[in-house]
């Protein structure tokens, strides 16, 4: 891929994985460094094969990959806080910012309580609109796979919901 390919490619993809990577590692200066050591990776690299799949795909693998190394080399657990402010630079559009409303605090604050594997699916289909096959490949593990986890995960938090619902006096 020429540098000014590459380059547009990384624009497209960063807030993105940035969003992924505040997820997983719980803090924003975290989560800006692991994408800085992304994108250091992807211009000093020629791992990417467009053959395999899509260069977002394969640039959050690489995001992902390396908040993973940053949590073992820490021996902690990203925070269970969800931070939906994370996602504005996906999705700037006012009008849909405002419409996701209050509803929209609840799935947070539900999304954030399930575990870390069904939430870091959620957020790669539902936040990031990736699709099952740059999932797969983002999580390295079969389609099939991500199918059963985002079934069991969109199980999970609508389950969360309904408790949440049935609390309201």
């Amino acid at each position: 891929m020429e540098r000014a390919q590459l380059r547009l490619a990384l624009e497209q993809a960063a807030p993105g994985a940035y969003a992924l990577a505040v997820q997983l590692l719980g803090s924003r200066e975290d989560a800006a460094d692991a994408l800085q050591d992304a994108v250091v990776r992807a211009f000093g690299s020629d791992a990417y094969d467009p053959a395999q799949g899509t260069f977002k795909a394969w640039f959050l693998a690489v995001v992902r990959n390396r908040c993973l190394d940053l949590l073992r080399q820490r021996q902690r657990r990203p925070l269970v806080e969800f931070d939906e402010t994370a996602f504005a630079a996906v999705d700037a559009d006012p009008e849909t910012l405002f419409a996701r409303g209050e509803r929209a605090s609840k799935v947070a604050m539900e999304l954030a309580g399930l575990p870390a594997e069904q939430r870091e699916i959620l957020i790669l289909r539902e936040y990031l609109d990736l699709s099952y096959a740059e999932i797969a490949r983002v999580l390295s593990v079969p389609a099939g796979t991500v199918m059963s986890r985002l079934h069991r995960a969109r199980s999970a938090l609508a389950d969360r919901l309904r408790r949440r619902d049935d609390e309201r006096p």
